[in-house]
């Protein structure tokens, strides 16, 4: 069992100040919840007892908001001596932790489950033996929102590997992983990042993945938000589009034509009218 767990991504994250205002990111909310509270949620309900987070900026509010939930599981926010990249900060909390394999998940992303909860079907999926990392990887044609070009392919056995340069991936890291004890031991230095341990590990042959099969996202603008809260039921209607601005004019348009002659509509659909009949 998997009873530890490290929550990183708790920083500025400028790119989703849009949605925050202010840091720190992780607080920004999907149906009224945090985006925090939603991967602690999901570690609670794998039983996980204890979570360990690095934190550099905003160490206080983090702290704050985590004594406010009353509920499991135990967090420690770790105060990080400097500002480091996704990789380093894995390393710099795994040697709080102590030995045996852990899950580590991103504190600004949201996952929702399908059948089977997707913490637990890494687990079922997780051989120590063979694996220094198990990913949780989101189709791309299933993603909300713009994700880009994706980061990973995914092999039959469950191998994964990275997207090179002018690849579309098929999938997108989904914030959530499963490492072996003591795969970050030897990892050093604050720039170091995630995808720089990704590398290392499929250059071993020891990284995997698992497919998603619900929701997620992650929610960097208020367009991608609407969308998800859309999808898992917090809304019950899409927002409606903005007009648009030729919308009068096609109505128009229209009425011109539906009050002419049949045999006058005929002629001008046949020749490829354009917009707007005058």
């Amino acid at each position: 069992m998997i009873d530890k767990a490290i929550l990183h991504g708790l920083g500025l994250a400028p790119g989703m100040r849009p949605l925050t205002g202010t840091p720190p990111a992780c607080l920004a909310t999907l149906g009224a919840i945090a985006l925090i509270d939603h991967a602690l949620d999901r570690l609670a309900a794998q039983g996980v007892a204890r979570v360990v987070a690095p934190c550099h900026h905003a160490r206080a509010a983090i702290a704050a908001h985590v004594a406010a939930r009353g509920a499991a599981p135990g967090v420690e926010v770790l105060a990080s001596p400097e500002p480091m990249a996704d990789g380093a900060e894995l390393a710099f909390a795994a040697r709080h932790l102590g030995d045996g394999d852990f899950f580590a998940v991103r504190a600004d992303m949201a996952w929702f489950d399908g059948y089977v909860p997707a913490l637990a079907r890494m687990v079922r999926e997780w051989d120590p033996a063979r694996m220094d990392v198990l990913l949780l990887a989101q189709p791309m044609s299933r993603a909300i929102g713009d994700q880009g070009a994706g980061e990973l392919f995914l092999e039959p056995s469950g191998a994964a590997r990275r997207r090179r340069d002018g690849e579309v991936a098929t999938h997108a890291f989904a914030g959530a992983a499963v490492l072996r004890g003591g795969a970050l031991a030897a990892e050093t230095g604050p720039g170091l990042g995630f995808l720089a341990l990704v590398d290392a590990t499929e250059a071993a042959g020891r990284l995997f993945a698992v497919s998603h099969d619900g929701v997620w996202c992650r929610p960097d603008r208020e367009s991608s938000v609407e969308l998800v809260e859309v999808e898992i039921g917090y809304r019950a209607v899409a927002p409606a589009p903005e007009p648009s601005p030729f919308a009068a004019r096609d109505a128009a348009a229209m009425d011109r034509l539906a009050a002419m002659p049949s045999r006058l509509r005929r002629r001008i659909r046949g020749r490829g009218a354009r917009w707007p009949l005058s």
